[in-house]
C-alpha cells in the first residue's frame, strides 16, 4: 500500500543494538494491546518486532473497507492475514547478518481452510506459526514466557514508553533495533547523514491516524545531527509524488520532531478529512486502469481540513 512509502521511510530509519539489560527502573504501565500474547509465543532475540491489530483495522469505518480489497503480503504466500487473522506479530532476526523471519498469527480459523503453500504449525490454541524452520521449532519448544519476547526488557520499555499514557489502544506497535552494518547499509539506501540506534512506534486509527515515534541516539552530539537528518527527511517526504497524490504532504511537513531524554520523538497525525482523501485515493489506485506516474500532475492539496 502506498501509504508506506510516506510513512515507512521514517519508520524504517530505526536501528540499534540488541541489548537485553533489565533497565533499574520499573516498565511504564500502559493499556493491554493485542499484539503481548503474541510476544509470549516468539523466542527471544528478535531486531525488528512489528505487532500489528487485524481486527482493530478491519473494524474502523474508514480503514476497514480498503483492507477488504488488499491481499496478504507475499512472505504469507495465499494465507489470506487480512481476512483470517486476528492479530499479527512479525518478528525478523539477524537483519544486519542473514534476516530470518518468524510470522505469529492469533487466528481461530484452521489453516485448512487457506490454500497457503508455506509450513504453518501450531503454537497453541489459537495461535498459528510461519517462517524459518529454526525459529519455528523454537517457538514450539516454547513453555512459558521465560524465553520469549514478552522477557526482553529492553524491548518492553521502548515499547511501552512510546505509548501515550492516555491511549487505551493501538493498531500497530514496532520496535527495531539493528547492528552497525545494518544502520550503515540502511543510511546508504534511504539516503541520510544520520541514524538513529533504535526506534520504537505506536500507532492508531479512529476517526484520525496518530503516530508517534522515538529515536535513541548513543553519541553525545548525535541528537542534533539526527534532527537535521529527520527534517531534512521530512522535507523530501512532503514533495514525493505520491505522498502528495495521497493527500498526506501537509500532514507529513507538520510531523513535529523534538528532543527526549534519549534522543528524539516525532509525532504524525493525520486528521479525519485527510484520512478519508487517503483511502479515497488508495482505493484509486487499487483499480486495474488506474496507475499514477511520477510525472503525471497530482491533484491539488488541501492545507487545511476545510475541504
Amino acid at each position: 500500500m502506498k501509504v508506506a512509502a510516506a510513512l515507512c521511510l521514517l519508520a524504517l530509519l530505526g536501528c540499534g543494538g540488541n541489548s537485553n539489560a533489565v533497565p533499574s527502573a520499573p516498565l511504564p504501565v500502559r493499556a493491554h494491546t493485542a499484539g503481548q500474547e503474541l510476544l509470549a509465543k516468539a523466542p527471544l532475540g528478535a531486531n525488528l518486532i512489528l505487532e500489528i491489530d487485524l481486527a482493530r483495522l478491519r473494524d474502523n469505518a474508514v480503514l476497514g473497507p480498503l483492507l477488504t480489497g488488499l491481499a496478504a503480503p507475499k512472505s504469507l504466500n495465499s494465507i489470506d492475514l487480512l481476512q483470517g487473522a486476528e492479530a499479527a506479530l512479525i518478528c525478523v532476526y539477524d537483519i544486519g547478518d542473514d534476516p530470518r523471519q518468524l510470522i505469529v498469527l492469533q487466528m481461530d480459523a484452521q489453516p485448512e481452510e487457506f490454500e497457503q503453500d508455506q509450513e504453518i504449525r501450531s503454537l497453541g490454541t489459537g495461535y498459528w506459526g510461519i517462517g524459518d524452520s529454526a525459529l519455528l521449532r523454537q517457538a514450539e519448544a516454547l513453555t512459558d514466557s521465560s524465553g520469549s519476547m514478552l522477557m526482553d526488557s529492553a524491548a518492553r520499555r521502548m515499547r511501552e514508553e512510546v505509548m501515550p499514557a492516555a491511549a487505551d489502544n493501538a493498531a500497530f506497535r514496532l520496535v527495531a533495533r539493528l547492528d552497525f552494518d545494518a544502520r550503515v547499509a540502511l543510511a546508504s539506501k534511504v539516503g541520510v547523514s544520520e541514524v538513529p540506534v533504535s526506534i520504537a512506534v505506536w500507532g492508531d486509527v479512529v476517526d484520525d491516524l496518530a503516530i508517534v515515534m522515538d529515536l535513541a541516539t548513543e553519541e553525545e552530539g548525535a541528537d542534533a545531527r539526527l534532527a537535521g537528518a529527520m527534517e531534512a527527511l521530512r522535507s523530501r517526504l512532503a514533495k514525493q509524488v505520491y505522498v502528495r497524490y495521497l493527500g498526506l504532504a501537509d500532514a507529513v511537513r507538520k510531523i513535529r520532531i523534538f528532543r527526549t531524554a534519549t534522543g528524539l520523538r516525532a509525532v504524525f497525525v493525520l486528521p479525519p478529512k485527510s484520512l478519508a482523501r487517503f483511502v479515497t485515493r488508495v482505493e484509486r489506485q487499487l483499480r486495474p486502469d488506474t496507475t499514477i506516474a511520477p510525472d503525471v500532475a497530482v491533484p491539488n492539496e488541501t492545507t487545511s481540513e476545510e475541504e
